[in-house]
């Protein structure tokens, strides 16, 4: 597995949802790309899924649902850790589709000095399942600390594209 940066400059924003706060993005522009900031909190989790669904729904040719509820889940399960375990106040997300890759990148304020890391959990265990299941399900994924802006955990899933 790769730890290197995947670029989220090519992020724009396409779309406000109900709820989500937009984020400034770069000023490009297409279909297939954009960003949202969203508050650390519980109930942006549902919202940032929402969202990305929107965001999946808008661009033609993505028929392929296995790669939209892969993305889906990666999306919960980043943003679920970027609102309980960094000590954030905002969260942004990128999400942009490249040839027959759908990426997304979720950056916190990352205040908490220990980064995200696959655990053991036990059969018993409520949590600790999330990044086994982003390793499980992308093509790559990765983590990307940022002394000035907290870190950034990036996935990519592949798809196949609709003819």
């Amino acid at each position: 597995m790769a730890h290197s940066r995947a670029p989220h400059a090519e992020a724009t924003n396409t779309r406000h949802a109900t709820g989500l706060t937009p984020h400034p993005g770069p000023p490009w522009g297409g279909a297939t790309r954009t960003n949202f900031r969203i508050r650390a909190e519980e109930r942006s989790v549902p919202a940032a899924r929402r969202y990305t669904r929107i965001w999946l729904e808008d661009i033609q040719g993505i028929e392929d649902d296995v790669a939209c509820e892969s993305l889906l889940l990666i999306v919960s399960e980043l943003v679920t850790n970027a609102v309980v375990h960094t000590g954030s106040t905002w969260i942004t997300c990128y999400l942009w589709a490249a040839a027959d890759v759908l990426h997304l990148e979720v950056q916190d304020q990352g205040t908490r000095l220990a980064g995200p890391s696959i655990r053991s959990a036990t059969a018993d265990d409520e949590h600790g399942r999330g990044l086994l299941l982003v390793e499980t399900l992308a093509q790559d994924w990765g983590i990307v600390p940022d002394p000035d802006e907290g870190r950034s955990v990036w996935a990519a899933v592949p798809f196949t594209p609709t003819p």
